[in-house]
């Protein structure tokens, strides 16, 4: 396959843009969350709603800001002709609801 020089096929780099918003939704869901269980969530074991949230928080702030290198690097990419560069962001969001299921186990047993 030639190498794409100047602009890229719009639906390439529409189809970028979606995914940068889906990751957008996905860290304020994150952040919400956090806040949810910071503030409305004190029962019993509030060392461990705290950790939760601020475990939601900061992971939301993060995928709130990598998608953007992200973005950048795959516009880059469509660009030149290159391949889509990998990201970890897919597992950085499993591993943290993996993280938040076990915290709100924790508060629903505690």
């Amino acid at each position: 396959m030639a190498a794409v020089r100047g602009d890229p096929d719009a639906r390439f780099s529409l189809a970028n843009e979606r995914t940068f918003l889906a990751w957008a939704r996905t860290s304020l869901a994150m952040i919400a969350t956090g806040l949810v269980v910071g503030k409305l969530l004190h029962v019993g074991a509030e060392a461990v709603a705290l950790a939760l949230a601020g475990t939601l928080v900061v992971a939301g702030g993060t995928v709130g800001v990598w998608p953007y290198v992200a973005y950048r690097r795959a516009d880059e990419a469509l660009r030149s002709g290159r391949p889509l560069p990998r990201t970890p962001l897919p597992l950085l969001v499993a591993l943290t609801l993996a993280l938040a299921a076990v915290g709100g186990l924790a508060l629903l047993l505690g």
